[in-house]
């Protein structure tokens, strides 16, 4: 696991065979959907302003400190949406490898922490 959270879903059972890439479990990412909707609106409110201080740099109703503040802000409501849909992908734990589940130590319901061991293949 590369982060904490509570399983809602375990897919596969021990001695069961798997792919590299198949889903083993999910982790519950309901406050990191809404999470990712607040931080869409941030970005989308950013891009927003940037495409109005553009229009406003070109009569010079705007500084160009004001123009790239608003740039970065752009920038940085971007990298932060991006960085938010990386945790969602984590949620979901895939095979590293093609194999036999060995072992399963991973049930609905329980929290698990970053590195915690979830299936040895």
């Amino acid at each position: 696991s590369r982060m904490m959270g509570f399983v809602r879903a375990v897919q596969r059972e021990e001695h069961s065979e798997v792919e590299k890439g198949a889903l083993l479990a999910e982790f519950d990412d309901g406050d990191l959907q809404l999470e990712l909707s607040l931080k869409k609106a941030k970005l989308n409110k950013a891009e927003a302003d940037f495409q109005r201080a553009k229009r406003l740099l070109q009569t010079d109703a705007i500084s160009r400190v004001d123009y790239e503040l608003a740039e970065a802000a752009t920038v940085l409501a971007r990298a932060d949406h991006e960085a938010t849909r990386m945790k969602i992908s984590f949620t979901q734990i895939r095979a590293p490898a093609s194999g036999i589940i060995a072992k399963r130590s991973v049930h609905v319901g329980q929290f698990v922490q970053p590195g915690q061991t979830l299936f040895v293949i």
